[in-house]
């Protein structure tokens, strides 16, 4: 697994520590699991200790059981090099199309389905760890337009992205986002 910058590896204990996050909670594995995605048997091995959660996985849970990278992973250089960060502005946006779904009472496997993607891909969007989908489209790729503007990626292209599914677009205004123009 690639870890974020500034992170080597996972700390030891990673199943206990999900395991006390969750009870401290006073919540059950079949609840977490179904919230996460993923199937209770796994839940079950990963606080075990018989298996790590993928990134994803990983990430879900952070939003889910509310921690950090530093509750869970070593500080320090990685030897496999770490995990690209994807633009800004597509953090922005899976941000606001969350706020605009939860703000509509909306559940993600609900959206999923009426956006005709998978579970993990839509939360993957909210998070903002995805730049390629059917659902994503790149408006306007160059050379960034002024020192000044946000977002460039590491290359110093400028990129715009916006949603192409119409549902998205209107949850992502109702949470707030505006499109760059």
């Amino acid at each position: 697994m690639r870890l974020p910058e500034n992170y080597a590896c996972l700390k030891p204990g990673l199943g206990d520590f999900l395991a006390q996050r969750r009870k401290a909670q006073g919540r059950r594995q079949k609840e977490v699991a179904y919230e996460l995605g993923i199937n209770r048997v796994n839940l079950s091995r990963m606080e075990k200790g018989h298996l790590t959660p993928s990134y994803e996985t990983l990430s879900r849970m952070m939003d889910v059981l509310r921690f950090e990278w530093k509750h869970v992973a070593v500080e320090g250089p990685s030897p496999h090099g770490n995990r690209r960060y994807l633009s800004g502005q597509l953090d922005r946006m899976g941000k606001a199309l969350r706020a605009g779904r939860e703000k509509e009472g909306r559940k993600l496997r609900d959206l999923a389905n009426t956006v005709g993607l998978s579970y993990s891909q839509l939360s993957r969007i909210e998070r903002g760890l995805i730049s390629y989908s059917r659902v994503i489209s790149v408006r306007f790729v160059g050379k960034r337009p002024s020192p000044d503007e946000v977002d460039p990626d590491k290359d110093q292209t400028w990129r715009i992205f916006e949603f192409a599914h119409p549902e998205l677009v209107r949850l992502a205004a109702l949470g707030g986002y505006e499109e760059l123009r």
